[in-house]
């Protein structure tokens, strides 16, 4: 008497979380069952579920497992509900069903498509199976891409889309498109951003957040949604200086969505891949902002400055990353030598490079703190003379025509680039020579250049001229005002007020401040008022 085979069976079930809700995995286990009482040759000996899983990828964890199972011999048939559930991606389930599985004698079942691979094939199988798993993959593309087109439109419509919000917002309950702000994380945001301007390093805050035993982003999400983070090493997140650095340069901090930034090259490929920025989805004031504009700017002016310390200090100097060498460019750095501290051209430390020149600290913070106390006064002395000045002057009846300005230096702009767009076909007919060439079109970019910036003085100037209230629609300078009379040198201030500062041979110091441009255009229009207000006394007096 000839034994029957039993097949020792795995009932595999598959769902992605967009699968209508007749594919869930319980309805996909209840007819394998249902399936398997009509079959005495088979037993279930495993059931393998892989829950919220897209099928363009054989990575999932219970079919890792099924397959383990098969390379040890423990069953030797796989039921599924259909083709699909084995995946969707046409060459894989193809390389299964025709390489894979007959290799280790294994029979396959798919119920609803009544595939059994026991079954001899017909011709027509060898042409309807390759059919339905290209059809099964078809459906996926499709898929993918129409959910792309969703989220792109919901990323110009200024909706947020992603799984999680950004530390110091959360979700809106009536409009999970919304952010709102998380009042305890976004005091925590405000403090970094604090302790970045008075001076500290990332590091530093990392490190001060950790010994104040401050939740990570990371622990607050999985306290709140159960989440689990698969590269996470230690049982509970630290704080490092990568995230302190990326909450500092996070353009959501002052109310700007961005979204988009990273993609994956197809629904075949999860790898994420970064996108130019010229692609990203920017809508401004989408939410209220945690961090005000100017302070976010003074941060990434910071971030940009070289301020490495030593590790056995809690806050980088007053001057560190602001002074260069006025000879060579580079960087002047502080030297500790016995009782007395200087700053130092970092290159004259290599004998030859540079010239040996510095300044002892005491002394050169108290020359900064003392221009910095100078131009806070000339700042108040002009903001002061110009609103008395704008006072007494009926400004809508000034007849200075920006416009027409703007206009003329837009003309000359125009004009450089159609001069320079023709200079090589001059070139070519023998008009002018190679060098002619390189120098005229050097001239035209100059030219170009200077009427640029002449736009943004004459549009500053009108942007000042119109406003009612000079100093609220101009925060920079009550900013500044708090800087007056400086008791000593402090980090705060030397960001607040200065851009950088050169040191040259001799101690001669020039200092670079910051708002420059705004403050020359307050003062050509402060002398255009009273040029203006001497005119009317004068003609009144005739």
């Amino acid at each position: 008497m000839i034994s029957k085979i039993i097949y020792k069976a795995a009932a595999y079930a598959r769902a992605s979380k967009d699968d209508n809700t007749s594919d869930t995995i319980e309805n996909q286990i209840d007819l394998i069952n249902n399936f398997v009482k009509t079959k005495s040759d088979i037993e279930i000996v495993s059931i393998r579920e892989d829950s919220g899983f897209s099928g363009i990828s054989l990575i999932r964890p219970s079919f890792i497992k099924m397959m383990e199972d098969i390379e040890s011999k423990k069953i030797n048939c796989v039921i599924i509900k259909d083709l699909s559930r084995l995946g969707r991606n046409y060459i894989e389930v193809g390389e299964l069903l025709e390489v894979v599985f007959p290799q280790n004698d294994i029979r396959v079942i798919a119920v609803t498509d009544n595939y059994d691979s026991l079954n001899p094939r017909t011709d027509a199988d060898y042409i309807l199976l390759p059919f339905k798993n290209i059809i099964n993959e078809q459906y996926l593309r499709d898929f993918s891409l129409n959910i792309r087109r969703v989220l792109d439109n919901k990323r110009k419509n200024g909706q947020f889309i992603a799984n999680f919000a950004p530390y110091g917002y959360k979700r809106d309950p009536n409009d999970k498109h919304k952010l709102i702000i998380d009042e305890h994380a976004a005091q925590v945001v405000r403090q970094i951003f604090k302790l970045k301007i008075e001076g500290y390093s990332a590091f530093r805050i990392a490190n001060w957040l950790n010994d104040t035993g401050e939740p990570t982003p990371a622990e607050r999400k999985k306290n709140e949604t159960n989440y689990i983070n698969p590269f996470q090493k230690h049982d509970k997140a630290r704080w490092n200086a990568k995230y302190i650095i990326n909450t500092l340069s996070n353009p959501m901090y002052i109310g700007a969505l961005v979204q988009g930034k990273e993609t994956t090259p197809s629904y075949k490929i999860k790898k994420r891949i970064s996108k130019p920025e010229s692609e990203w989805h920017i809508i401004h004031d989408s939410h209220e902002p945690i961090i005000s504009k100017r302070d976010f700017d003074t941060v990434g002016i910071l971030l940009k400055q070289d301020t490495r310390i030593s590790t056995k200090t809690d806050k980088i100097y007053p001057l560190s990353g602001y002074a260069c060498c006025g000879d060579c460019g580079n960087s002047m750095k502080r030297v500790v030598k016995g009782n007395y501290v200087y700053y130092v051209c970092a290159s004259s430390i290599k004998k030859g490079v540079c010239s040996a020149h510095g300044i002892r600290e005491h002394e050169f913070e108290n020359l900064i703190k003392d221009a910095i106390s100078k131009q806070v006064a000339l700042i108040v002395d002009i903001t002061g003379a110009f609103d008395l000045a704008r006072t007494n002057f009926h400004l809508l009846k000034r007849n200075i025509n920006f416009n027409e300005k703007i206009k003329e230096r837009e003309n000359e702009i125009e004009f450089c680039k159609n001069s320079k767009g023709s200079l090589y076909d001059d070139y070519k007919k023998g008009l002018i020579s190679s060098d002619d060439l390189v120098k005229f079109a050097k001239q035209y970019e100059s030219r170009i250049t200077a009427a640029k910036q002449a736009i943004r003085k004459l549009k500053t100037e009108i942007e000042l001229l119109l406003m009612n209230k000079s100093n609220e629609d101009h925060p920079w300078i009550e900013h500044i005002k708090k800087h007056k009379n400086l008791p000593e040198l402090n980090r705060q201030a030397v960001v607040s007020i200065i851009e950088r500062i050169v040191v040259n041979s001799g101690k001669r110091i020039q200092i670079y401040f910051r708002y420059q441009e705004e403050l020359e255009a307050k003062v050509n229009i402060l002398k255009a008022l009273n040029s203006d207000i001497r005119g009317d006394d004068n003609g009144s007096n005739q």
